[in-house]
């Protein structure tokens, strides 16, 4: 018995098709028919003509052979009769053909899963899929992040020292705490810790003068507890105030008195000249004064409610008027005392207290500033370029109220 199989390609419109016939024969010495049905399957073709995938069904032939003892060979191809069935299939590009055998590619992923919390002896563990026990920071449900002990790869509780700073791990389910908390010890600190994938940053529980994260705002926190800070501090030998985040350019009133803070929150000593318009004066304690005050070899008033200077004329609370020369800096004379020319006027304050005693008027004034003699008319005002007469003689007056002597030996309003 002998089998072959014959393929055979041909082009059908755009579509190449492959025929497969095969046939068996049986020598008996006589001639033989064979009937063959075969499978066809269309090629899929590409549009220049060259093709992109082939499958080809396996073609099934099924044979009657009638033989004829007086038949002495057999030609497979003599006589037969062929039947042929087509499919067609849709053309398809090589993009596709591609994506056909990437779908029938079968990839096994292997996922490890989550950590499990197991409580062993009084302690909380982390274990991998392994068993086996995990250990610094790692991220557990519910947005916690935890600490286990790289020795004992237990979970940690309460305050922490751990790569040079301080944590705090709740009591109960050992979440890092973050911002603001009150310890069990009363003390209200920060942490300024930023959660990350099995990692912390930032710089743990501060300390100092600290501006907190995404703020403007500076606090104080004792450089060894941590504890925030209110009121009065003094820093590298400066003072603030924190009420509670530090006051700048600010009045505040701490510690029973008024404060100036500048702009760099340090408080402001000596004469300040505040927004509304105010100078007032803060001793070396940083407090506002009121009333009379000496400072720096001259007599000043502040105003007893809001501590305004005062300059110019003032009455004083006792009834004295008195004369400030000042300026807004707070510069100058400060209480006038003894005789005080002025605006073209001669006043005469007491020595001591600065009362007003009076105003020159019809006087001739030698002013030992300047060595020059003036005169103040009967309403006190300086006499200036013109000619006066004083008892039986005639004066010419300067520009700048000089009284001009002449030669010799003069005689003035009986001197």
């Amino acid at each position: 018995m002998e089998s072959k199989t014959h393929f055979k390609m041909y082009k059908a419109k755009k579509q190449w098709l492959l025929a497969g016939i095969t046939a068996l024969g049986v020598l008996f010495g006589s001639t033989m028919m064979a009937q063959a049905d075969t499978n066809t399957v269309t090629v899929a073709n590409s549009t220049n003509d060259q093709v992109a995938a082939t499958t080809v069904a396996s073609a099934s032939t099924n044979s009657q052979m009638v033989a004829n003892s007086n038949s002495s060979s057999t030609d497979v191809n003599a006589g037969a009769t062929l039947q042929t069935k087509s499919v067609n299939i849709t053309p398809v590009s090589s993009t596709e053909v591609q994506a056909s055998k990437q779908a029938t590619t079968i990839t096994k992923r292997v996922t490890s899963a989550a950590p499990t919390e197991t409580y062993e002896n009084g302690h909380w563990y982390l274990k991998d899929s392994d068993g086996n026990k995990l250990s610094g920071w790692r991220n557990l449900s519910g947005n916690r992040e935890a600490y286990y002990n790289p020795s004992t790869y237990q979970m940690e509780y309460g305050e922490r020292y751990i790569g040079n700073h301080w944590y705090y791990f709740n009591k109960v389910d050992g979440d890092v705490a973050t911002g603001w908390i009150k310890l069990p010890d009363g003390r209200e600190v920060y942490y300024d810790v930023k959660k990350g994938t099995n990692s912390v940053s930032g710089q743990g529980m501060l300390h100092g003068m600290q501006t907190l994260p995404n703020t403007n705002k500076a606090y104080y926190f004792d450089p060894i507890t941590g504890a925030e800070k209110t009121g009065l501090q003094t820093i590298n030998g400066k003072t603030y105030d924190f009420s509670p985040a530090r006051v700048e350019d600010s009045e505040a009133y701490a510690n029973n008195s008024w404060r100036y803070f500048n702009q760099d929150g340090t408080m402001a000593t000596g004469f300040v000249q505040l927004r509304d318009g105010r100078t007032v004066y803060y001793n070396g304690k940083g407090e506002m004064l009121y009333g009379e005050n000496y400072i720096n070899g001259h007599w000043y008033f502040f105003n007893k409610v809001t501590g305004k200077m005062a300059s110019g004329w003032t009455t004083l609370p006792d009834g004295r008027k008195v004369y400030y020369d000042l300026k807004a800096d707070g510069s100058g004379q400060g209480m006038l005392h003894g005789a005080q020319l002025m605006d073209d006027h001669l006043y005469n304050f007491d020595n001591i207290t600065g009362a007003l005693k009076g105003e020159a008027k019809s006087t001739v004034y030698f002013n030992p500033a300047t060595k020059q003699l003036l005169y103040f008319n009967e309403n006190g005002e300086l006499t200036k370029d013109t000619t006066i007469k004083l008892g039986d003689q005639t004066f010419k007056v300067s520009v700048n109220g000089r009284l001009q002597l002449t030669n010799g030996e003069n005689y003035i309003n009986g001197n």
